[in-house]
């Protein structure tokens, strides 16, 4: 791989890269009974990949407050083999995954440092995108043809007034599949993407002196949009994660009863009592499903001591 940065200006740069990739990969199939002798011969397969991916970025700094730029680059994945089988016959390679990406973003601070913002937004593109199939019992690499994953994800950190900071985070993704084979794509939605996630913390110093040591209260709220486990739509029809919201608070004191590297901490999580899914499965035929759900509402004392 090589990469090279040119300057135009002070102000403005141009970063040109590309890295060629090889990978060989092999993989040995059988089955063995509880006696040791051999039920299905072991059976052994090699494969090997290639590719060339490169990355165009121009950035340009207005100030030392306020940069902008915007790149395109690709990205690859190595095929493989599956790495659970039901029968020799799965022993099949699934093919490399690539991706297009383009990206323009900005970074900020503003007010002496007092507030920072960054923003980014991007397509990506991806041909033969490898995703998870749960078939028959067996989770399975498969590629999904083409796909297009886009959004905007958006942070922003501010300290508005001493002992105050606060942090603030937003993601939109709009995920979908152009092409499944010769199947309708429709069929297929994906996985674990929730289309919008937000996040909010606030954290406040109360005090911070040699006698008290550093007592800080910290607030925090986090949102997930729904979203699938699986890949097929019918899949996911029971087991499905409705959005929810999450809140949680702690208290902490830092240098307690004055010795140094000695906190408590008074946690409370989900204090709601929120009831969330946060996996699922469907065995389709088998006729039963299930989900794994988030810790109910908890509270805990931590003690923790730096030698």
């Amino acid at each position: 791989f090589g990469q090279v940065t040119y300057h135009f200006t002070d102000a403005t740069e141009l970063t040109l890269g590309s890295r060629y990739s090889v990978d060989d990969k092999e993989s040995s199939t059988g089955e063995f009974r509880l006696d040791g002798t051999a039920d299905v011969p072991w059976a052994t397969n090699d494969h090997s990949w290639d590719n060339v991916s490169s990355v165009v970025r121009v950035a340009h700094n207005w100030s030392d407050e306020l940069m902008t730029y915007a790149s395109w680059s690709q990205g690859y994945n190595a095929g493989g083999y599956p790495t659970r089988v039901a029968a020799l016959s799965d022993q099949i390679p699934f093919d490399e995954e690539t991706v297009d990406t383009t990206e323009i973003g900005i970074k900020s601070t503003w007010f002496d440092r007092r507030l920072l913002i960054n923003a980014a937004a991007y397509n990506n593109d991806y041909q033969d995108q490898q995703v998870g199939f749960f078939d028959q019992g067996v989770v399975r690499l498969i590629n999904a043809g083409e796909s297009t994953i886009r959004g905007v994800e958006l942070d922003i950190k501010a300290a508005p007034v001493e002992d105050v900071f606060i942090l603030l985070t937003y993601s939109y993704v709009d995920a979908g599949y152009d092409e499944f084979g010769d199947q309708d794509p429709d069929l297929y939605e994906a996985a674990l993407t929730p289309k919008h996630t937000a996040s909010a913390l606030v954290e406040y110093t109360v005090i911070d002196n040699d006698r008290l040591g550093r007592w800080t209260l910290s607030g925090a709220a986090e949102y997930k949009d729904s979203q699938a486990f699986l890949l097929e739509v019918v899949q996911n029809e029971h087991i499905r994660s409705e959005s929810y919201t999450v809140y949680d608070a702690y208290l902490k004191w830092e240098r307690a009863f004055q010795v140094e590297g000695l906190d408590f901490t008074l946690r409370g999580t989900n204090l709601t009592d929120e009831v969330y899914r946060t996996s699922g499965i469907d065995f389709g035929l088998l006729g039963w499903w299930g989900n794994n759900f988030g810790d109910p509402r908890r509270f805990q004392l931590e003690m923790n001591y730096q030698f």
